[in-house]
């Protein structure tokens, strides 16, 4: 597990993990249903999977992408922004993410 996917030069996994204050598991998954809405749509082509999962007030979310450019193109978009905006009122704190490089058999 890697804390940016900087060094990765294929696909990227990220997984991301959030829990929700107290109250707010609601706002916090409008939220993630409008960025999963965006990135699984032809608006973010490097996107090739973004998964959303909901257990109580914690979510998990797994994510894949073309390249590393593709990652740092999603955390630009309007979607993540107000998420980011927004979680400092609804996230226990912020998300935790790892990446991961995908490898295939030779």
């Amino acid at each position: 597990m890697a804390s940016t996917p900087d060094a990765f030069s294929n696909k990227v996994i990220l997984v991301a993990q959030v829990s929700a204050k107290p109250g707010k598991g609601d706002d916090l998954q409008r939220y993630l249903t409008a960025i999963h809405k965006f990135s699984n749509s032809d608006g973010e082509p490097g996107c090739l999977t973004f998964r959303t999962s909901r257990s109580g007030d914690k979510f998990v979310v797994f994510e894949e992408y073309a390249d590393k450019a593709a990652v740092a193109k999603h955390f630009e978009g309007e979607q993540f922004k107000a998420f980011v905006a927004a979680a400092p009122e609804i996230a226990e704190g912020g998300p935790t993410l790892a990446y991961y490089e995908e490898f295939t058999s030779a």
